[in-house]
């Protein structure tokens, strides 16, 4: 009877070890996926468009689903934001055009002039996966300013 008082103690023992360390493990999630952000430009003149490629690349060898988010910063404001799933993301490089992954033509107009920052985040992941990039939109003094 005490052998199986003993194992049973023991039983338990071990589970609560290897059902413990996953659940301390869940707040640093690592994801199969990276994400890098490429302007074709990152300095801009007058009305230029704000076009670019996302890359997603995935690392596991099956396709994946996942949601990111997007956030664009005028001058250190948030000015846009918005959520983008995407369902296959093959193994290897996957490219969306800016467009296709949901960040905005915000080079609209003079009051476009300044930096932006486009940060792409996958959902569920820490702040230090987060993906950046800035561009520069000039206006050049005097031509399509606002009148006064």
């Amino acid at each position: 009877m005490k052998s199986f008082i003993f194992l049973t103690t023991f039983f338990w023992a071990l589970m609560t070890i290897a059902v413990s360390v996953p659940v301390s493990q869940a707040g640093s999630l690592i994801s199969p996926l990276s994400v890098e952000i490429h302007p074709s430009k990152n300095t801009l003149r007058g009305r230029e468009p704000v076009t670019g490629q996302v890359v997603i690349v995935n690392t596991a060898p099956e396709k994946l689903a996942a949601v990111f988010d997007v956030t664009a910063y005028h001058n250190g404001r948030v000015k846009y934001t918005s959520i983008t799933s995407t369902k296959d993301i093959f193994f290897g490089k996957n490219q969306f055009d800016f467009k296709d992954f949901g960040i905005p033509q915000f080079n609209t107009g003079p009051g476009a002039a300044g930096f932006w920052r486009i940060e792409i985040l996958q959902r569920n992941l820490d702040d230090s996966y987060k993906a950046f990039t800035v561009v520069n939109i000039e206006y050049p003094e005097g031509k399509d300013q606002p009148t006064k």
